[in-house]
């Protein structure tokens, strides 16, 4: 089982934005019927995230050890496959960011235990929720569950890479840091789901 999300680069905030851009469609096989959010990028408007709902869930809610402790067990192979990816198109390498990693970890295990996939949470726009940890020109997000292979860096890594819009944020060269989360439980009655999100900024 495997699903992916992306949502693109957003300017700050009052930035100036072209047109909206069109609808995007993944690759890879899909296990209901989320569809991605829409890219935010210098050349684009926001659209809404279409995936799961998101429930109301209080702002101080902590993240598990448990949590913490997968997620930073697995974010330095994630950083290093999306590096070789990256020095593959001659580009600089990602750092990994202790708050963009909090960012990430802290949506996967919301998204975990409120049984929805997502980009925005119940108090809003993923760029926001990024921002409320830190302050930079650029952020980006990238999504994905599944189980088995799927779950492993190696087949977060290599599935994102398929698609052409996740490739695209990991490719980007203005975003320059990297943080990665990921939760790990019963998802929609399936046990031993993986939801991860990458956060990227400038």
């Amino acid at each position: 089982m495997l699903q992916t999300a992306f949502s693109g680069r957003c300017p700050r905030p009052g930035d100036s934005v072209g047109p909206r851009s069109g609808d995007r469609t993944l690759t890879g096989t899909r296990s209901d019927a989320d569809i991605p959010a829409m890219p935010k990028t210098t050349h684009g408007t926001q659209a809404p995230a279409r995936g799961g709902h998101a429930t109301p869930v209080a702002p101080s809610e902590p993240v598990s050890a448990e949590v913490q402790l997968q997620s930073r067990a697995l974010e330095p192979q994630i950083v290093t496959l999306f590096n070789a990816q990256r020095a593959a198109h001659g580009l600089a390498p990602l750092a990994a960011d202790a708050r963009l990693a909090q960012a990430a970890e802290a949506h996967s295990a919301d998204m975990l235990a409120h049984g929805y996939f997502a980009h925005d949470d119940a108090r809003g726009s993923w760029d926001a929720r990024i921002r409320r940890y830190v302050a930079r020109t650029e952020v980006g997000e990238i999504l994905s569950f599944g189980s088995g292979e799927y779950a492993t860096p190696a087949g977060m890594v290599g599935s994102w890479m398929e698609s052409p819009e996740h490739r695209g944020i990991i490719l980007t060269p203005e975003l320059r840091r990297v943080g990665f989360g990921v939760a790990t439980g019963t998802y929609k009655g399936q046990d031993a789901v993986s939801l991860a999100t990458a956060d990227f900024s400038s």
